[in-house]
């Protein structure tokens, strides 16, 4: 089985920040690396019509769901979300207990508070054998 070298690096950000977001080309493999570098955390997809429409009319409740964090796949398609992704984790004051957000699509940025992590196609140089 071939691993990427970069699950590492998005456990690094992941042990630091409370929000990690992961960006990279579409078809780049962030879907996969996050789900399995992480894969205590739940899953959602934006894509799906009906989470979207339930995360735009109600954020909170949306968010509410996830005490401990989540995987957001395609949540630059509702970028109010990281106004409330901020509420919550900036409410918290004990790291530990902080929930862990990765956040990811296709195009996309962060704030000051959240770890970058750019996910380039995998190449020779960036797998391993296991």
């Amino acid at each position: 089985m071939i691993q990427r070298v970069d699950k590492n690096k998005l456990k690094q950000l992941a042990s630091k920040f409370r929000v990690v977001a992961v960006l990279g080309p579409r078809q780049s493999g962030k879907t996969i690396i996050c789900r399995t570098t992480i894969p205590c955390k739940p899953y959602v997809s934006l894509e799906n019509p009906d989470i979207a429409e339930f995360a735009t009319a109600d954020p909170n409740g949306f968010l509410n769901q996830f005490k401990n964090g989540a995987i957001l796949d395609e949540v630059q398609k509702l970028p109010h979300l990281f106004s409330y992704i901020l509420q919550i984790v900036d409410a918290i004051t004990f790291h530990y207990l902080s929930p862990l957000f990765l956040v990811f699509g296709s195009t996309g940025g962060g704030g000051g508070g959240t770890g970058i992590f750019f996910l380039s196609f995998l190449t020779i140089g960036g797998a391993k054998r296991t």
